[in-house]
């Protein structure tokens, strides 16, 4: 809810990786033409993630997208990327993995079972007020917009949300999903 994510603003975005001083892990949902690729970069300072950088790519070449993933990984305060190794995210994943290893690089293959784990570590990251976000509305409402639905018949725990041609299909959300995880 908003309220929610309303109490863990605060100033953090930087304008480049040099001003990060402690280890940061780092997020990556992939994608190319119909949704965002977001690349986003928590510091973890204690407990707490800042996110203090955030690439939003529409319609960016995959070769584009694995220059500035590359950079990322290549600095000394990277500890770690979880990426989307799901559908057009695994080729990418696959070589990131094979370049950088598997100690830096964690593919994350987006199964029910994967995304439950996600979303419920980014949640309890908001109420236990150990993350911090800029006060923007783009984020806001793409957080905002992820929806818990358990099936009926199964029960099977499914979050879904609306796709918007302008804002994607809540990718900075399983951006900011996988950096938690990857802290």
């Amino acid at each position: 809810p908003y309220e929610l994510i309303n109490t863990c603003i605060e100033d953090t975005l930087f304008e480049d990786l040099s001003s990060i001083t402690n280890d940061f892990y780092v997020g990556y949902d992939v994608a190319r033409k119909r949704d965002l690729s977001i690349i986003s970069i928590f510091e973890k300072l204690g407990s707490v993630f800042y996110l203090r950088k955030i690439y939003e790519l529409k319609n960016v070449k995959y070769s584009d997208q694995k220059s500035l993933i590359s950079y990322i990984l290549a600095n000394p305060k990277c500890r770690r990327l979880a990426i989307d190794n799901t559908g057009i995210g695994n080729q990418m994943a696959e070589e990131l993995k094979d370049e950088f290893g598997s100690r830096l690089v964690e593919p994350v293959t987006f199964t029910s079972k994967a995304k439950e784990e996600m979303a419920y570590k980014l949640l309890y990251a908001f109420q236990d007020k150990n993350i911090r976000i800029p006060d923007d509305e783009l984020i806001k409402n793409d957080l905002h917009s992820v929806k818990r639905i358990a099936t009926e018949v199964s029960n099977v725990i499914r979050f879904d949300v609306s796709r918007s041609e302008t804002d994607g299909h809540a990718d900075r959300f399983w951006s900011f999903a996988l950096a938690v995880y990857a802290g």
